[in-house]
């Protein structure tokens, strides 16, 4: 049987049979077996056993549902399987199996039948059925030789049916008498108990059948409920025992109808066998309701083998054989059956009473001990039931103690103790039971006889005697309980203590006495005790030390009367103090001398421990003054601040618990002194030096830094003394004490005032730490909010001096425990009480506002206001201000919680919800504006209130309506849920953000006026709005949830446990935060294209969710973390959940998020260590917690939404937060390491938390983990203060603003720690360590990267930034190792592939190919934009690898085929130093490729290639044409193009080279237009297209529902290109490939920057195609048009400056001119008058014509030395105040821009490098590159980069050099400006 397998069976049964939905296709599963027909033998494999027994296990779980179909085969099953398992043909190992297992399933079915009573008939009867069959068998095998196999099978069916029949039958008839009976005739046959004997004495020998009955035991004991069933031995004696314990069990069905009375006294019912136990001590009268031939036979026979198993017993003794315990229980069984039956009869033999008494008093045997004690047990019953034998009886029993019986002399005294026992309580339990004084008294008197006899010396048997004889008169005293027997008994016990013989005994029977009677007799024998104890010293002295043992025994005693427990305590105190006064005051220093109080302590504490007695709250003033004198004594003697006597420590502790206030009760102003003065115990004339001990203490302890002279010794001593009780009584938690002595008259007017208010603020300090160690308990929330609402009430007190000192007590509390601010009681009672004294009745004197004053602990409260309206106004005032600062506070911790509480206030003072009350004020909504003013009672405060109360308002109609039977709730429930649910299905839930808010508050109203909660409806809002994930409906959710939690905070756990499964969904689903897709990424990484960037759509970010989500959560956390350590569990799974797996998103619009969750974290972390208990989940989830915060910095940075200050402003502050956080956690790395010291037995947790940190072994590791922890926190912090700095320049570029917190303008780390920066960051995370180089521009950063990099590169393979370490060559790894894990090493962007393969010859051949690994990795279409880098890596290619790509590709991709066919043809020839084009030197190696490409072409291939080259050599062909015609006019031009074009002929599939995405469906024939030039013949001509194919459009950077580019029309349009013969293209096409990067830059890191990288494509030499913008005009076109300025146009074009449409225009001119600012400053792009210079009809500004960039000038003159054009016309559209918003706007993305992409410098310097050697104008060799990369200046600091393009700006800004070229163009080519 394999147990596991079974386990999981019996989990899944207990699930189907617990859950709403019971299918009956998932349970028939169980019922794979079927009965064999045809009486067919089968043996039950374990598998279909387990199936069975969880069919069985599910029915007795389940509430019966299909009981009809499952029970009918359970039974069958039992029926078939108990067949099988007596068949003789089977394998005794085989029958043993399935009769256990039968066994076990008919247990399962009782089981079932206990919970469904109708069932319980047919279970009965088969279990009958069986035990009937069972026993036929037995008795047929023992009539002939069988087989003791067989025999003991059978007898072990048997003794197992009795067993499950004896647990679970108890109604039985007397059908069930008569068939017992008949079986019992079976059973006692001489063949029967021969077989038996036969079965016993073979399986005792160790058959073989025993190890199978073992075996058989062990594997099904997991099946039974009751193992006693089958761990039972095989013997007559247990066979007999069974038999009858059965028919004892039936006779004993009438006793049990005869106690329905008791019953029903009890209220419950009484179990079998306790009826035993009752019958020896009640009488009973009761008709049998059996047959009384049959109850006489059963009686005979009782008897008849009672004397067989007496002699049996007996005899084995004479033999001294051991006696089984079998045997014993088949003797006791025997013996209570023929006493019940006798019952029944009504008649008993003398001459077995005889028996009995000769068993308990023969003089040879010595019988075992449960024979006596149910012999003795069975006297006392017959004692009570049969009057003619209570004499005879009574005189057995006196027998048995006084002669006494052998047993007392010969058994150990453990025994001894025990028949003591029993013989006493038979005897005085018969008494009580026959319930006759007389007889009472007449047995009472011969014990007491007895005792009179023995004499004082007893010695041997007298002893003996002596000690039963008082057990004897003890339990009739305490057992009869009447005066006339208490009189007798107690002066009998009493007149031994006056003897010199044993006392101990006679003092513990006076207590039992005391204990078992009532008050009266109580305090006779404690006053009797006290008055010796007095009278004796305590040393040497016995008897008082025997008395206090007494007292100790009563203070023990649980669950006596209170009254009880107050004599003693009022007994105990006076001792005490009569015994210290009898001590002269010179040996209060001597400890031997007071040792005696110690035991009286004891005592004490004791006495208290039941909690039953508080004399604190109410006891009398004699008691008061007792307790008083107490504590003088115990400072007196010594205890002082737990000095000297520390085992006094924990007892006083307890003691002060329930010591009342040691206050001058009922006394004048001035009595108080008087009183101590007149003190008993400090009146003593004490030494000197006890004095001024005593004052320099109070001074010391009590006073500290208070200069309070002249206290006398008694004021100090009192003082002292009350410190001591008061500070041990904080271990309660209550201040109320010490507030009594504030608010004591007496204490007010005495002359210590001063120092009982130093001493109450010490108090307050001890009550403040000991407090904080219970947080996060339920007893904690409820102290506190009791505390604190004591105060609050006391903060109105009529007495200033009391108001202040509550404000003072309540500021403590609240600056330690913030969270109280939003405890719901207390700010209720504060509005209470605040509407009380500003309402416009009058309030008398002690005025109540509250009636409740049960207990001082209870918010007891009442306003004392003195008469005098001036009085109650300055009150009012006092306390409004009060109130308002509260709720400041509060609202600091968390204004959504004080918010609500507030809105639930004012509902709930006309709406009362359940659990709450109608509080007083009715009608102060209006009141509350005037009283806190708009700062809290604002319009989004009441127009949520509103809504509010109008859901509240609507849902009681409703539930009214319920009331009145016109609706039913469980319609309204569906009609609730169906329409919350409904928008579970929405698709885009911002459409219905209104109407969700309306059912969403709906709902939460009907939640909060019903009293029971449907579970489902409140799933629903917790789970609806998290399955929408939309941020608009998120805010709505949370301030629903607020509203529940805040208005019934019994349903915040529930809420919450539900928002943290919906937080795990939400990381299953991978949204949010969660998201995958939403990482950070490479602008290199993607396709990068030449469309427009797609106008901003504002829109939620994919983190907002999380964000609302988080904020929630923190706030709730901020109000609940002292409300219960099960809060801290579900934060703590939150953290768990959120930081496994490195499942959190990088992406910089989940940083704010991230970094709240991880504050949280760590202040989840922070609130553990302060419990105590929780140290391995606070390191725990601290390792989890880093590891989230280090993976953050494991990427290189990036930058926040430029366009939402607001967003970064609450980035920069979470990052801001949780750096702090860190530095606490820094400051408590002592109490971390005490954490840790806890776990130091246990390497295993150690290596498990710290193990990446630290390469150390264990005791390595115990003695540096301060170290690893304060290195792990030393880079995180330095990591964070470098992103602060990194968003705070981002935030604000200028440095124009004030910082609203303190970020570091420098690097604070200490120079000598650099070197061990990246060893500490390696042991931490290699890939951290590699981003940090990045970060901290230090030499000494890459040196140690390079070498760990050297050591292990394997590891850092995930890391662009490591690689580019390894192929610079700094790291020198070896060529077999390091090289080779290049193979494996993560892809890097296309360009730094391309790159790496530039120079082959000075390439590691495995760097090479990784570079072609890493290629062939994108795909065709992202490699386009690279065709120009590409074929220059041909000019370097002597392996061959770069023609290898590009052959390889070529024959993948055919447009990548034409597109790098034209980029060859325009490099074949280059221009001549005499301006004449000559041939390339690579130009043999670009036609053998071409050829290469070209000729393998076939088919389809070869078709479209001729077609398209054909195509466009015709439209290019027209620019050649038209060069005769230069000089010409333009109409002759235009005649000549518009011949030619009428020529071509679009054929199928054709494209534009400058488009390769669109086909070529048309051309307008008209449309060629020629270009001015002064040497070449330009045209333009137009085109119309359609997109490939929906399926190619551009989505590249349409991710994430963010910034996409303009969606690519599927419709036909008109396009317009310019072809050109005789102009390199090429240069420009370099300057559109780095304008679009830039722009791929902008879009990424989501800047607001316009670029229009408009398509050229060079198409041979000199030839190319450039892609038109349109709708556009040059400044040069409009000065033509006479537009005087730039402002004149754009407000003409777009309208007057304070319209929308020009602002719109404006913004868009900024946004681009920015943009293009920074690209001709990056490219040095010169000539820019105003004819190239574009504005496009929504006003963006584009450049064009980059034929001058770099290191080129128009004429080799540098005449515009100036970073970018920036001239006055331009700063006039921004307006002219050049401080205004629009130009610091502008300036503002100019050094955004820069920031942006200076980490992308060296792909930036890659492109250019790669074009170096292309011929190009615009190169100056390695100088050119240099200057480009010293414009990007990468050794600057983010602040100092951002200092120096500021400069730049004001360089440009109205340079004159940008002024005078616009002159020279003028002059030169007349090209107008605005001056």
């Amino acid at each position: 049987m394999n147990h596991s397998t079974l386990t999981l069976q019996l989990h899944l049964a207990e699930v189907l049979a617990t859950s709403p939905r019971k299918e009956w296709k998932n349970i028939e599963k169980f019922m794979t077996f079927k009965v064999p027909e045809d009486n067919k033998i089968e043996i039950i494999p374990s598998r279909t056993q387990e199936s069975i027994f969880s069919l069985a296990y599910y029915l007795e779980k389940s509430d019966g549902t299909h009981v009809e179909k499952i029970l009918p085969y359970l039974v069958n099953c039992y029926k078939y399987i108990e067949s099988i398992s007596i068949n003789e043909k089977l394998r005794i190992e085989d029958c043993y199996s399935m009769q256990f297992f039968s066994k076990a399933l008919l247990e399962k079915l009782f089981m079932f039948a206990e919970k469904n009573n109708e069932y319980k008939d047919k279970v009965n009867e088969l279990a009958w059925d069986s035990l009937t069959l069972h026993t036929k068998i037995f008795s047929e095998i023992s009539e002939k030789e069988t087989s003791v196999s067989y025999s003991t099978l059978i007898l072990y069916g048997i003794i197992q049916l009795l067993q499950i029949i004896n647990c679970y039958i108890d109604n039985w008839s007397e059908e069930y008498l008569e068939k017992t009976h008949e079986l019992f005739t079976i059973f006692v046959k001489s063949s029967s108990l021969k077989t038996v004997h036969a079965i016993s004495t073979y399986t005792f020998q160790g058959s073989k059948e025993n190890s199978i009955i073992i075996k058989s035991c062990r594997e099904y004991v997991p099946f039974f409920n009751k193992r006693h069933i089958i761990e039972t031995g095989l013997s007559q004696s247990k066979l007999i025992g069974l038999v009858f314990k059965f028919l004892k069990k039936i006779l004993m069905t009438d006793i049990k109808e005869a106690y329905k009375e008791k019953q029903r006294q009890l209220n419950q019912s009484i179990h079998q066998e306790r009826l035993w136990n009752i019958l020896s001590y009640n009488k009973i009268s009761f008709n049998s309701s059996f047959k009384n031939e049959t109850v006489n036979e059963i009686y005979q026979t009782s008897i008849r083998w009672f004397s067989e198993y007496t002699q049996f017993i007996f005899n084995s003794l004479s033999r001294d054989d051991n006696i089984a315990d079998q045997d014993l229980y088949a003797f006791t069984t025997v013996l209570k059956t023929i006493i019940i039956s006798s019952l029944h009869l009504k008649h008993i033999d003398e001459d077995f009473v005889n028996k009995l008494k000769n068993i308990i008093l023969d003089t040879t045997n010595i019988p075992k001990l449960p024979m006596t004690v149910a012999v003795l047990e069975a006297l006392g019953v017959i004692m009570i039931n049969f009057d003619n034998l209570q004499t005879t009886v009574s005189l057995v029993i006196k027998s048995f103690l006084i002669q006494p019986s052998i047993s007392f002399t010969k058994l150990d005294n453990t025994s001894v103790t025990i028949l003591r026992q029993c013989a006493a309580d038979s005897i005085s339990l018969a008494l009580k039971g026959i319930d006759s004084t007389k007889l009472s008294k007449a047995v009472l008197v011969h014990y007491c006889d007895e005792l009179y006899g023995i004499s004082k010396e007893i010695s041997g048997v007298k002893t003996i005697i002596y000690h039963n004889v008082l057990k004897a008169i003890t339990s009739i005293a305490c057992q009869i309980n009447k005066k006339e027997i208490i009189d007798m008994a107690v002066p009998a016990l009493t007149r031994r203590l006056n003897e010199n013989e044993d006392q101990i005994n006679a003092l513990y029977c006076l207590v039992e006495i005391a204990l078992t009677n009532d008050a009266t007799v109580f305090r006779d024998i404690i006053n009797l005790l006290s008055e010796i104890s007095k009278q004796e010293n305590y040393e040497n002295n016995n008897k008082v030390k025997i008395i206090y043992q007494c007292f100790l025994i009563i203070a023990r005693t649980p669950n006596l009367p209170p009254k009880f427990y107050e004599l003693l305590l009022e007994s105990l105190l006076f001792i005490f103090v009569s015994k210290t006064l009898l001590l002269p005051p010179k040996v209060l220093k001597h400890r031997v001398k007071i040792d005696e109080f110690t035991p009286l302590l004891v005592i004490l504490k004791e006495l208290f421990s039941h909690d039953l007695i508080h004399p604190e709250l109410n006891c009398s003033n004699e008691m008061n003054v007792a307790f008083r004198n107490f504590w003088f004594y115990c400072i007196l003697l010594g205890f002082r601040n737990g000095q000297w006597y520390s085992n006094w420590q924990f007892i006083l502790t307890t003691i002060s618990k329930y010591t009342p206030t040691l206050l001058i009760s009922g006394s004048n102003a001035n009595s108080l002194e008087t009183i101590l003065e007149s003190n008993s115990i400090l009146r003593q004339k004490f030494s000197d030096g006890l004095q001024a001990l005593i004052k320099s203490e109070c001074q010391n302890v009590v006073l500290k830094s208070t200069d309070i002279n002249g206290l006398s010794f008694i004021q100090s001593a009192y003082l002292l003394t009350v410190h001591q009780l008061e500070s041990m009584r904080m271990d309660k938690l209550d201040i109320t004490y010490i507030f009594q002595y504030i608010l004591n008259e007496a204490t007010n007017n005495s002359g210590i005032t001063s120092a009982m208010d130093a001493l109450s603020d010490k108090i307050l300090d001890i009550y403040l730490k000991k407090q904080e160690a219970s947080i996060g308990t339920k007893e904690f929330t409820e102290n506190i909010e009791k505390q604190i609402g004591f105060i609050v009430t006391n903060a109105s007190h009529r007495l200033k001096r009391i108001r202040n000192f509550s404000r003072r007590y309540l500021e403590k509390i609240v600056k330690k425990f913030p969270s109280v601010l939003m405890n719901k009681k207390t700010l209720y009672l504060m509005l209470n009480i605040l509407i009380a004294l500003t309402s416009s009745s009058s309030i008398k004197s002690s005025e109540k506002l509250f009636t409740d004053h049960s207990s001082i602990n209870d918010l007891t409260s009442y306003l004392e206001v003195a008469d005098g309206c001036d009085h109650k106004k300055e009150l009012a005032n006092e306390y409004l201000g009060l109130c308002k600062q509260w709720i400041e506070y509060a609202s600091k911790v968390s204004s959504f919680e004080i918010n609500g509480l507030l809105q639930s206030y004012l509902l709930n003072i006309h709406i009362p919800t359940p659990g709450s009350e109608r509080f007083i004020g009715t009608g102060v909504t209006s009141k509350f504006g005037d009283m806190f003013g708009s700062k809290f009672i604002n319009s989004s405060f009441m127009n949520t209130f509103s809504l509010q109360s109008y859901c509240i308002g609507k849902v009681l109609g409703i539930r009214d309506a319920v009331r009145e039977n016109l609706m039913s709730e469980s319609s309204i429930l569906a009609q609730m849920k169906g329409k919350l649910q409904c928008f579970d299905k929405e698709t885009d839930p911002s459409k219905v953000v209104e109407k969700f808010t309306s059912e969403l508050y709906m709902v939460c109203a009907y939640i909060i006026v019903s009293e029971n909660v449907d579970k489902d409806l409140l799933q629903d809002v917790c789970w609806v709005p998290i399955h929408m994930f939309n941020a608009k409906i998120m805010a709505v959710a949370k301030a629903a949830w607020i509203w529940l939690m805040t208005t019934r905070p019994e349903l915040s756990l529930i809420i919450l446990t539900e928002l943290l499964s919906a937080w795990e969904w939400s990381k299953f689903k991978k949204r949010g935060i969660f998201s995958l897709s939403k990482k950070r990424e490479d602008p290199f990484m993607h396709r990068i294209t030449y469309t427009v960037p797609a106008k901003r759509k504002p829109k939620a970010h994919f983190a907002e969710v999380h964000s609302i989500w988080v904020e929630f959560l923190s706030d709730r956390y901020n109000v609940l973390k002292y409300n219960g350590d099960v809060y801290d569990k579900v934060f703590m799974k939150l953290i768990q959940i959120s930081f496994n797996d490195d499942a959190l998103s990088n992406n910089m619009y989940a940083r704010k998020t991230t970094f709240q969750l991880l504050t949280l974290g760590m202040k989840i972390i922070q609130h553990q260590k302060q419990r105590h208990d929780d140290a391995k989940y606070e390191l725990l989830l601290k390792k989890e917690l880093y590891e989230v915060a280090f993976s953050w910095f494991k990427d290189p940075s990036v930058w926040g939404d430029s366009n939402d200050k607001q967003t970064l402003e609450n980035e920069i502050k979470a990052i801001d937060e949780f750096c702090q956080v860190i530095k606490t956690d820094v400051r408590n790395n002592y109490s971390t390491l005490r954490s840790i010291e806890k776990f130091k037995t246990n390497s295993i947790v150690y290596k498990m938390i710290f193990q990446q940190y630290s390469k150390l072994n264990f005791e390595q590791f115990t003695k540096n983990i301060m170290k690893i922890f304060e290195n792990a926190q030393e880079i995180l912090l330095l990591l964070l203060e470098d992103e602060l700095r990194h968003l705070d320049i981002w935030y604000d570029p200028e440095r124009k603003q004030t910082k609203k917190i303190n970020i570091p303008s420098n690097i604070n780390f200490n120079k000598n720690k650099w070197g061990s920066l990246i060893q500490n960051a390696w042991n931490i995370s290699p890939l951290l360590a590699s981003e940090i180089p990045n970060k901290f521009k230090l030499p000494v950063l890459h040196s140690e990267l390079i070498r760990f990099i050297t050591t292990n590169p394997l590891a850092v393979i995930d890391s662009t930034s490591a690689l580019g370490e390894v192929i610079s060559q700094k790291c020198n790894i070896s060529n077999n190792y390091g090289f080779r894990s290049l193979l494996y090493w993560t892809h890097v962007s296309p360009i730094h592939a391309i790159s790496f393969l530039a120079n082959q010859t000075e390439k590691n051949p495995w760097e090479i190919q990784y570079s072609l690994r890493v290629l062939e990795h994108f795909p065709a279409d992202m490699i386009f934009f690279y065709v120009p880098q590409i074929v220059q890596l041909l000019r370097n290619d002597p392996l061959g690898y770069a023609e290898h790509y590009i052959l390889k590709t070529a024959n993948s991709s055919q447009l990548f085929a034409h597109q790098i066919i034209w980029n060859m043809k325009a490099n074949m020839c280059i221009e001549g130093k005499d301006g004449a084009i000559i041939a390339d030197k690579i130009k043999p190696v670009l036609e053998r490729i071409i050829e290469k490409i070209v000729n393998p072409l076939s088919g389809s291939d070869k078709e479209f290639y001729e077609r398209e080259f054909n195509f466009f050599n015709e439209v290019t062909g027209i620019s050649g044409k038209l060069m005769p015609y230069i000089k010409c006019s333009k109409p002759e031009k235009k005649k000549k193009i518009d011949e030619e074009m009428a020529k071509i002929k679009v054929d199928v599939g054709v494209y534009l080279p400058s488009n390769p995405d669109s086909i070529v469906v048309d051309i307008d024939y008209k449309s060629g237009i020629p270009l001015q030039s002064h040497a070449k013949a330009p045209f333009l001509a137009t085109f119309k297209t359609k997109p490939r194919s929906a399926s190619e459009e551009n989505n590249e950077e349409n991710e994430d529902n963010e910034i996409s580019e303009e969606e690519v029309s599927t419709k036909e349009i008109w396009e317009s290109a310019i072809f050109k013969v005789g102009d390199d293209c090429r240069q420009d096409i370099l300057s559109l490939q780095l304008i679009a990067i830039f722009k791929s830059i902008f879009v990424k890191d989501d800047l607001d920057m316009y670029l229009y990288p408009y398509r050229v494509v060079a198409t041979d030499t000199g030839c190319g195609v450039i892609e038109c913008i349109p709708n556009s005009i040059s400044r040069d076109q409009m000065g033509r048009e006479k537009v005087n300025s730039l402002y004149d146009y754009y407000v003409v074009k777009f309208g007057h400056a304070d319209t929308v449409s020009y602002q719109k225009a404006r913004a868009n001119f900024i946004r681009s001119l920015a943009a293009y600012s920074l690209v001709l400053y990056m490219l040095q792009i010169k000539d820019r008058h105003n004819g190239n210079i574009m504005f496009d009809s929504e006003g963006y500004i584009i450049h064009i014509d980059f034929g001058f960039i770099l290191d080129i000038s128009p004429g080799g003159i540098n005449f515009e030395n100036v970073p970018f054009k920036l001239t006055s016309e331009m700063l006039e559209v921004m307006r002219t105040e050049i401080e205004s918003q629009p130009y610091e706007w502008f300036c503002e993305l100019c050094i955004r821009g820069y920031l942006a992409i200076r980490p992308y410098a060296t792909q930036i310097i890659e492109m250019v490098s790669l074009m170096q050697e292309s011929g190009l104008p615009c190169f100056r060799g390695e100088v050119t590159l240099k200057k480009l990369k010293s414009r990007f200046q990468l050794d600057l600091t983010e602040q100092q980069a951002a200092e120096f393009m500021s400069e730049k700006i004001q360089q440009s800004k109205q340079n004159i050099r940008s002024v005078a070229y616009d002159h020279f163009q003028k002059i030169q080519n007349e090209i107008p400006y605005h001056r």
